[in-house]
C-alpha cells in the first residue's frame, strides 16, 4: 500500500503486488518520471482513464486515482467510483482510504478487490457524513458501513442473480 509521500519512493515493476493511492498532482509526477512525458495535474484530469491506465502500466500497482469519480486500474480494467461526496474533501480523507484498503488487503483480498471495495466502502461513508466532518469521523464512518453493508446503492440497480 503506497500512499503520499511514500509514492516518490515506489520502485521499479515488481512482482509484489501493490496499490498506489495518488491524487492528479502525485499521479502526474509518477507518470513524468515513468514516462518522460510531460505530465500536469491538469492533464491527467483532462483524461482520467488513460492516465490511471498508463499509470498502471508503467508501475505494475493497482492504481486508485483519487477525486470525484475516483478510479481504480490494473491492466485492462477500469472501475469508476458511484459513491462519495463532498464531506471527503478533507485532509485525512485519503488516508482513512489507504486505511481501508491496506486493512482488506491485511484480510487477504487480492489488490483488486481490496481497492475497489475500499473505494466504495470509503465513498458510502462519506454519505453518511455532512460537509465538515474530520477524518476521524471518516474512519468512524468506514468502520460502520463494514458492520452493516449496503446491499444495494442509490447510484446502480439491484443485480437479480439466478
Amino acid at each position: 500500500m503506497w500512499d503520499a509521500s511514500a509514492l516518490a519512493e515506489i520502485g521499479e515493476r515488481s512482482a509484489m503486488p501493490r496499490v498506489i493511492t495518488p491524487h492528479p498532482a502525485e499521479a502526474a509526477r509518477l507518470l513524468s518520471a515513468r514516462t518522460g512525458e510531460t505530465w500536469t495535474a491538469a492533464r491527467v484530469q483532462a483524461d482520467r482513464p488513460l492516465a490511471a491506465r498508463s499509470l498502471a502500466t508503467v508501475t505494475g500497482a493497482v492504481v486508485v486515482l483519487k477525486g470525484e469519480g475516483t478510479l481504480v486500474a490494473e491492466g485492462s480494467r477500469l472501475g469508476v467510483c458511484v459513491s462519495g461526496g463532498p464531506a471527503l474533501a478533507t485532509a485525512g480523507s485519503g488516508d482513512c482510504l489507504a486505511g481501508a484498503i491496506a486493512a482488506l488487503l491485511g484480510r487477504g483480498l487480492s489488490p483488486w478487490a481490496a481497492a475497489t471495495v475500499g473505494v466504495h466502502v470509503h465513498g458510502v461513508a462519506g454519505e453518511r457524513l455532512i460537509v465538515g466532518a474530520v477524518a476521524l469521523d471518516i474512519a468512524d464512518a468506514i468502520a460502520a458501513v463494514l458492520a452493516a453493508p449496503e446491499e444495494t446503492h442509490p447510484r446502480f440497480p439491484r443485480r437479480v442473480l439466478g
